[in-house]
């Protein structure tokens, strides 16, 4: 990467990082992340990049949400470090396929795009992030969005296996063992009707999960 790209970087993680202080979120970027303290866990923001050449690179913005009593209990069958299992995330989304556009990116070349993508991603951070992370900040409202199985569940874990592991892992969190049966039972059958090579990966987890549940 040369040194002009990795310039740009650093550049739009400082103007961010001055935007989003102001929204209650870390002015200094943790590698290219920046976080919000809450009572459950941590809402994040995260700039991915995505380099062309030596003149130029894209800019992504990921926003996630992490309950800690959520990941502490799915990263106990996880194989993952201690600093992965720390940066784990309960939902996440995309920023354009929040603003239901498909994948958002500002490309950046010169300061003055820099500039530009800055206010741009402020903006949107603005009218549509805060509403995001507001929308997803209490975990029985996160739980049942995703047992809903619709569209919006899709928006909060995109890949099917694992947002069905989350809604068990919340189920179990919330202590709604009367619900864990019927909701393995559909997730289960939804992977099967779609091919889904992850269902023997979710059985064996709603199965360790299932174990959980006080016996009658």
């Amino acid at each position: 990467m040369s040194s002009h790209v990795s310039e740009l970087k650093t550049k739009i993680l400082m103007k961010i990082g001055e935007r989003v202080s102001a929204l209650g979120f870390s002015k200094r970027p943790v590698g290219q992340s920046f976080y919000a303290q809450t009572p459950s866990g941590r809402n994040v923001i995260h700039l991915g990049f995505v380099p062309h050449d030596d003149s130029d690179v894209d800019v992504i913005v990921n926003l996630a949400i992490r309950f800690d009593s959520v990941e502490d209990l799915m990263n106990g069958y996880r194989s993952l470090s201690k600093t992965q299992k720390s940066s784990t995330a309960t939902v996440g989304v995309e920023l354009g396929n929040l603003l239901g556009i498909g994948q958002k990116r500002w490309n950046l070349s010169t300061d003055l795009d820099v500039d530009r993508a800055s206010d741009d991603i402020a903006e949107t951070l603005i009218a549509h992030g805060i509403e995001y992370f507001k929308k997803g900040g209490k975990l029985e409202d996160v739980f049942d969005i995703l047992r809903s199985f619709g569209g919006e569940a899709e928006t909060l874990v995109s890949i099917p296996a694992v947002r069905y592991e989350k809604i068990l892992a919340i189920a179990a969190v919330l202590h709604r063992w009367d619900l864990l049966p019927e909701l393995a039972e559909s997730a289960s059958a939804r992977l099967k009707e779609a091919g889904d090579l992850a269902l023997p990966r979710f059985i064996a987890f709603s199965s360790k999960i299932m174990e959980l549940a006080p016996r009658a």
